[in-house]
């Protein structure tokens, strides 16, 4: 019972840590309309988010990007393999 409780809780630290690559610019001001964003799960529950960003990323608040990532849906591995 103590491993299954170990790999519980290890498992919810990973759910509370997400994984994200940003990749972007080094001029002009980010463009968010034009500017990508995939998120998904790990098998063990971990959040990946990879963003690419047009412009600058230090031209964009942490609270902006932020605003802005959690508007893409988590995608299922139903979805990534059915190519959606």
């Amino acid at each position: 019972m103590r491993r299954l409780e170990a790999l519980e809780c290890a498992r919810n630290v990973a759910v509370k840590t997400p994984l994200r690559v940003i990749v972007g610019g080094c001029f002009g001001v980010p463009d968010l309309a034009t500017s990508t964003c995939w998120r998904t799960r790990s098998s063990n529950g971990q959040l990946i988010e990879y963003v690419r960003l047009e412009g600058c990323t230090h031209e964009i608040s942490e609270e902006e990007l932020e605003r802005w990532i959690a508007n893409f849906p988590i995608e299922t591995s139903s979805q990534q393999r059915a190519g959606k």
